[in-house]
């Protein structure tokens, strides 16, 4: 904001002498010129800077060490200069190091009370997103009691102003030190802001030739409607109140803004305002400078109207020669109809390089535009990208990085340290990449002039998203609770990739950018709203997530730009697929899906595509879906052809799929090819460890036990090295492979497995959450398996405790944990305990039910009751049982071994004992096909060798020790 300080108190270095003149220039047109007398003088003092000079006049009279005085982390130093926004202070930051700029915002310019100052922290914060080598930085926000500071760049010089009164300077000079202003504004519009105050007094020249645009104070998001509606006072007072041309207006809120001498016609009348406001005053101050005078005169406001809208130019003074093309440039950005002046600032400072390149080849030879272009800019001593990149500096600053830490370390979890230190090399990375990305972007236009303002703008689009989805990801971490902890390391993965942004081609065939400012900026205002709920999303806070989802797609409504609805869309799609009703999950996809196809968001729609087979895949169950809907998943990934990323995720549901159809090859192929294009893209341990554990469980399907042993093991180390030997995430696929181990009668290592992700579980959330639940319920397996019956009934407790306690009423956990205490009931003798829990997990049934969870539930009360001799009843539940398996789209051989056998038991008790041998036999025979359970073939070869006896040994019973699984293990085998 600064340019040279005043040698203050403070040991402040730097002439002065411009810098003076300048804030002198804004105090008069800010009305305490006791000669204009227009404007009421800004008030005293404050207490601020009457602590600062009572503090130097202590040290200066009494030897007194001087105080310092604070803003925040701001050390100040000295007031350099007053306007009508506020005063100005160098300070030194103490955390960074490093000497900036401070405006304390007055107190009246912010008395519409708490709306006014959070409008004001709010443009400063739309304001400090804005990085370009032609503009000052904003650093920092903030309150210091009830006023506003602003943290700026500090830079060493003086102002545009200041510098063309120095001496007389050739007008190519002055024209190239114009253009890099120029460039500034036309960046800031980029992004949708309008400065509203362009003058030489606020454009900066700093000692190493920088030129930068300053004193951002009056700009104002775009938003298409009329500006900020002043009142009929402050319209009247603008018109026509006598005024000098330096005359100042800043009223408050409500009144308009600028400065009269160098304000478009439609400032003047409080009118629509858009980025060619910004033009024509930088078309007066470029006249100003070139000819010696403004272009158009008036010894009041009305009349300053009156000769613009007549188009009365003021004539240059004499020795001004300017070519002429350069003059045509300036008189069309002067135009009074906005519509009649270029339509970007871009289009000027083009017509004003062009118009130079041709009289430079006159005097030159024939050099082309771009080698004009490049003479015309005076070389500057500093890098001009050196400051690129600075938005993530800020985003993910030591500050930051501190706040974050002491988040994740007062949420007390064991795993809190291991996630922050984690998470924290994952951010920094993709900081550096970012930064790499936009500086590189820098250059391709201040350096090697490689791009089009097109190309540009399409990479600076691409990376603002992915500073969006940085900055609120590091939001949500700032206040971080266990949820988000546990979910860091997948969520800072999930971040969009950076090297779509450096891909010039795949830029170039991406979505157009609205086709107005005014949606510009909505739209920018509803991705900043995704942004943050995509952040709820990836740290599992989906109730959150929905309801700013949908305040995007309410904001959306306003503006006719389909890509970002289709944005918002597949995002609400995702949250719905976590918390219900799937109905609409797909429905919110299908629509993003149509959307961004329709228009050209191939990466949207390929998203769209990706997340409709995950849902068929894992909640729909939905085989013939998915297979539609992998082949439009693959036709969107061609067409985008954006790196290795999405392939990988449509490789690793296409092998889901694969493996869900029987077809083990191609579902093997497809986890390959996924691993294959990690290796060329850059190794992730956590995508390598999920990769290995799903090709783990197709080959576990396929019967290949000892390679799918292998892949679980590499995946386990895979996890454990991502993310850590205590992370909750690491409970689930410790889980799993803990369950493979049981069911290929590896107990112990299953046993070890469980046990610690137990542990984990139960330090991670507590011992009654629902992946605790989750554990015992395996546990109780183990424990049958084990021969021990008692060990497995504190297990099923324990789980029903944890779904009561963690999980919804009607969750299908419930019934998983009910199935399992009656399993464990049964095999530890006691019967009528058993048949209690089998019947509570037949009530706990959604209406209707699963056909094959219906079946199995009524499965395990019929062969309960035949095992308490409960005959009548047997039979009925029996009848039922063979009922519901005639409505199974397929067979099950456990649901027919069981009802095989109860048929059996039930006719040896009614005396049909030949029957009972044959239905016996037959039982033994359907469970030969599936795995061993030695508790059911028991119970059967007992009853096949009772009905021998009692047939006096007529006939020989088949006998085999062929096994399958008891109640609870069938139901966890088919849950799973």
């Amino acid at each position: 904001m600064v340019g040279a300080l005043s040698t203050e108190a403070g040991g402040v270095d730097g002439s002065g002498a411009a810098n003076s003149r300048r804030y002198a220039q804004d105090e008069r047109a800010a009305g305490v010129d006791a000669e204009a007398g227009l404007l009421r003088p800004i008030p005293a003092v404050d207490d601020l800077e009457g602590a600062r000079i009572k503090a130097r006049s202590r040290a200066l009279l009494f030897g007194d060490p001087q105080e310092v005085l604070r803003i925040g982390r701001l050390e100040v130093i000295a007031r350099i200069g007053a306007g009508g926004m506020g005063e100005v202070y160098a300070a030194r930051d103490v955390e960074l190091r490093r000497k900036v700029a401070v405006k304390l915002v007055r107190s009246d310019v912010d008395d519409g009370g708490d709306e006014a100052t959070a409008r004001i922290i709010r443009e400063a914060r739309l304001m400090a997103r804005l990085t370009h080598p032609n503009v000052v930085r904003i650093y920092d926000v903030g309150r210091i009691g009830a006023r506003v500071y602003i943290t700026m760049e500090f830079v060493e010089g003086s102002t545009l102003n200041a510098w063309l009164e120095r001496r007389p300077r050739p007008w190519r000079e002055v024209l190239g030190r114009f253009l890099l202003a120029g460039r500034g504004l036309a960046a800031a519009h980029r992004t949708g802001l309008v400065h509203r105050d362009f003058k030489p007094s606020n454009v900066l020249v700093g000692d190493d030739g920088r030129v930068l645009v300053a004193d951002f104070g009056l700009a104002r998001p775009l938003v298409g409607e009329a500006e900020i509606e002043a009142t009929e006072t402050a319209m009247s007072t603008a018109l026509t109140t006598s005024s000098t041309a330096s005359m100042r207006l800043v009223t408050a809120h409500g009144a308009i803004l600028g400065t009269p001498g160098y304000m478009s016609p439609e400032q003047l009348q409080a009118a629509s305002v858009d980025a060619r406001s910004d033009l024509f005053s930088f078309s007066v101050a470029l006249y100003e400078a070139l000819y010696g005078v403004r272009p158009f005169a008036g010894a009041s406001a009305l009349e300053l109207l009156h000769h613009i809208e007549a188009g009365a130019f003021t004539p240059p003074l004499k020795g001004r020669e300017v070519p002429r093309r350069i003059g045509r440039a300036i008189e069309r950005g002067l135009a009074a109809d906005p519509d009649r002046r270029f339509a970007t600032m871009d289009e000027l400072l083009g017509a004003l390089e062009a118009a130079l390149g041709r009289r430079w080849r006159l005097g030159a030879g024939a050099l082309g535009l771009t080698v004009a272009g490049a003479l015309l800019v005076p070389r500057l001593a500093a890098d001009p990208c050196a400051d690129a990149g600075a938005e993530l500096a800020q985003v993910w600053s030591d500050e930051r990085r501190a706040t974050v830490k002491a988040a994740f370390a007062a949420t007390g979890l064991p795993f809190a340290a291991d996630a922050w230190t984690r998470l924290d090399e994952q951010l920094d990375a993709y900081a550096a990449a970012w930064t790499r990305a936009r500086v590189d972007a820098c250059e391709a236009v201040e350096v090697r002039r490689s791009h089009s303002p097109r190309l540009f703008d399409r990479r600076m689009l691409c990376l603002e998203r992915r500073e969006r989805a940085f900055r609120s990801l590091v939001d949500t971490f700032a206040v971080a609770d266990a949820r988000s902890v546990a979910e860091a390391i997948s969520a800072a993965s999930s971040l969009p990739a950076i090297e779509p942004c450096n891909d010039g081609e795949l830029l170039d065939r991406g979505v157009e950018p609205p086709a107005t400012r005014a949606a510009e900026i909505a739209v920018a205002q509803a991705r900043e709203t995704i942004a943050r709920a995509d952040a709820q999303w990836a740290t599992g806070h989906y109730s959150e997530g929905l309801v700013l989802a949908d305040a995007s797609l309410a904001l959306l409504g306003r503006v006719d730009y389909e890509p970002a609805r289709a944005e918002a869309l597949v995002l609400r799609g995702r949250l719905l697929a976590r918390l219900g009703p799937l109905d609409d999950a797909e429905a919110a996809l299908l629509d993003a899906a149509e959307i961004a196809e329709a228009s050209r968001h191939d990466e949207i729609a390929a998203d769209a595509w990706i997340e409709l087979v995950r849902l068929a895949n894992r909640q729909l169950d939905d085989v013939s879906r998915g297979e539609a809907w992998i082949r439009r998943a693959r036709a969107a990934m061609r067409r985008l052809d954006d790196g290795p990323r999405r392939q990988i995720d449509v490789l690793l549901e296409e092998g889901l799929l694969e493996a869900r159809t029987g077809d083990y090859a191609a579902s093997e192929r497809a986890f390959a090819e996924a691993l294959r294009l990690l290796d060329e893209g850059g190794d992730d341990s956590l995508v390598r460890g999920k990769i290995e554990h799903d090709l783990a469980v197709t080959l576990e399907a396929d019967g290949r036990d000892d390679e799918a042993a292998a892949a679980y093991e590499r995946a386990r180390a895979l996890l454990e090295g991502a993310l850590g030997p205590g992370h909750p995430e690491l409970a689930r696929f410790l889980h799993d492979h803990g369950t493979f181990l049981m069911v290929h009668g590896d107990l112990p290592g299953a046993s070890e497995r469980l046990g610690r992700a137990l542990t984990i579980a139960a330090e991670a959330f507590d011992a009654a959450h629902p992946v605790a639940g989750r554990i015992h319920i395996s546990l109780v397996e183990v424990a049958l398996r084990s021969g021990d019956p008692r060990g497995a009934i504190a297990h099923a407790e324990a789980a029903v405790r944890s779904f009561e306690g963690g999980l919804p009423e009607g969750h299908p956990d419930h019934v998983d944990a009910a199935v399992a205490l009656g399993g464990a009931r049964f095999f530890a003798g006691d019967l009528e305990g058993a048949l209690a829990a089998f019947v509570r997990s037949r009530e706990l049934l959604p209406v209707p039910a699963d056909p094959l969870t219906a079946a199995i539930t009524a499965g395990n009360v019929a062969e309960t009751l035949v095992a308490l001799g409960r005959w009548r009843e047997a039979a009925a539940a029996l009848d039922e049982v063979d009922l519901l398996l005639a409505r199974l789209p397929e067979r099950d051989l456990d649901l027919e071994a069981r009802l095989l056998g109860g048929r059996g038991e039930l006719a040896l008790a009614s005396g049909q004992r030949d029957r009972a041998i044959d239905l016996l036999e037959a039982a033994i025979a359907t469970r030969e096909a599936l795995p061993e359970d030695p508790q059911a073939s028991a119970r059967l070869e007992a009853a096949l060798a009772r009905a021998a006896v009692d047939d006096g040994g007529a006939r020989t019973p088949r006998t085999s020790p062929q096994t399958g699984e008891s109640p609870a293990d069938a139901q966890r085998r088919r849950s799973h």
